[in-house]
């Protein structure tokens, strides 16, 4: 038995690494897709997001649930249609899945929809 364990400490360990998420707390970003692109700027409280094509600028207030998880709550509609500003109560809760050093790749989920959105957030230098 002494000789399974000796294997068992001294072999290298297989621990999924975690995301280097803290990277991405703060920062710009773009989120962009074939119809249109949105710039983002995130601070430790407050992410700010500019939409140039539909007209669009909101802000949000950020709260960090770990490392890897983030929500979105109190949206303000700064410009742009009605039909963007949402209700009181909406959340938008983002799992970052993966990092490298142009995007970040993570799941959109929110308390207004079943929708599970997969998304890739280019990292602005």
């Amino acid at each position: 038995m002494v000789c399974c364990s000796v294997a068992l400490w001294g072999a290298p360990a297989q621990v999924a690494r975690k995301p280097a998420c803290q990277t991405v707390h703060t920062g710009q970003f773009r989120l962009s897709s074939s119809k249109s692109s949105t710039d983002i700027r995130r601070t430790d409280s407050t992410q700010y997001e500019v939409n140039q094509q539909d007209g669009i600028e909101l802000v949000f207030k950020v709260r960090w649930l770990d490392d890897c998880t983030y929500e979105l709550y109190d949206k303000q509609l700064l410009k742009g249609p009605e039909k963007y500003r949402g209700q009181p109560t909406d959340v938008l809760r983002v799992h970052i899945m993966g990092v490298t050093a142009r995007k970040y790749k993570a799941v959109a989920t929110s308390n207004f929809s079943d929708l599970q959105l997969p998304v890739e957030i280019d990292i602005v230098p």
